[in-house]
């Protein structure tokens, strides 16, 4: 705890000086606790120091830090043996310099997080996915990081246990749908109807619900009810129902969607954070 509250407190001076004890920070923990870590509170510390962060996260990434590996090490040792299976140590320590490159959204991150996602290891792949949605790509980029995410989603190895392919796929579509962009709606078509995990292919319903106008809204339904069918739709049109609704009413109407943030249903209001995200960037109000 005492490492803590002097990392938060290290993060409001955003000193450069700072960079080594928050890249520990990344992967410190309590021994007799391991689930209790810091790795938040280095992550901050990073991104409010910024740019002058990244030449030590890339070593990081490279496996030049050999204090994070030590540590990720550590990490993994105080783990219960079961749990030991799973932790892979270089994805460890990749996997926490990658989310801090992606929190800090400079073009600088760029290339280095896309080559993440063609590392040998699916677990990488998917964090590096994940952490390019945060760089908030616009342009050619937006094109290219859809382009990555269902190629990430495409390349997940069949063998792996069900859990944990399922898992996933679940993060890579979440990341998908947190792009904003209707050019993603054909790969979550395809995931509706290909995919056998039912969580999966209402996770998919649901991005498009999240993100559909009226006449999209409209094609949803139709889409669900005459290519899934089945108990598998119905469950997931009525789960989706106020969403849709919402979609009927508000349509592309920036208005009718900031007055739907307050609405006592956490759905509607959630779909409103998303429709405002799709429309409503540049606009004061």
């Amino acid at each position: 705890l005492y490492n803590i509250y002097a990392g938060h407190q290290l993060a409001e001076l955003e000193d450069p000086a700072a960079i080594p004890a928050f890249i520990k920070a990344l992967f410190l923990f309590p021994p007799n606790n391991p689930g209790m870590r810091m790795n938040d509170v280095g992550q901050n510390g990073l991104v409010r120091i910024g740019r002058a962060s990244i030449p030590a996260l890339l070593e990081v990434i490279n496996g030049e830090n050999e204090e994070a590996i030590a540590l990720a090490t550590a990490f993994r040792d105080a783990l219960p043996p079961a749990a030991q299976a799973m932790v892979q140590v270089g994805d460890e320590v990749s996997k926490e310099a990658v989310t801090v490159l992606g929190s800090l959204g400079l073009e600088e991150a760029w290339e280095p997080v896309m080559r993440e996602t063609q590392v040998e290891s699916p677990f990488r792949r998917t964090n590096g996915a994940i952490a390019l949605v945060r760089l908030n790509p616009r342009g050619e980029r937006l094109a290219e990081v859809r382009d990555a995410i269902i190629r990430v989603y495409n390349d997940t190895p069949a063998e792996l246990p069900l859990q944990q392919r399922g898992g996933i796929q679940m993060q890579l579509l979440a990341g998908l749908r947190q792009l904003y962009d209707p050019s993603t709606f054909d790969f979550f078509r395809t995931v509706m109807q290909e995919n056998n995990i039912p969580d999966i292919k209402i996770t998919a319903i649901n991005a498009v619900g999240l993100l559909a106008n009226a006449a999209e809204a409209a094609a949803l339904r139709t889409f669900v009810t005459e290519t899934i069918g089945g108990a598998t739709a119905a469950s997931a049109l009525e789960a989706n129902e106020t969403i849709l609704a919402a979609a009927t009413e508000c349509d592309e109407d920036v208005t009718c969607w900031i007055g739907k943030l307050t609405d006592a249903d956490e759905n509607v209001a959630r779909k409103a954070t998303f429709m405002l995200a799709r429309f409503a960037r540049g606009n004061d109000a």
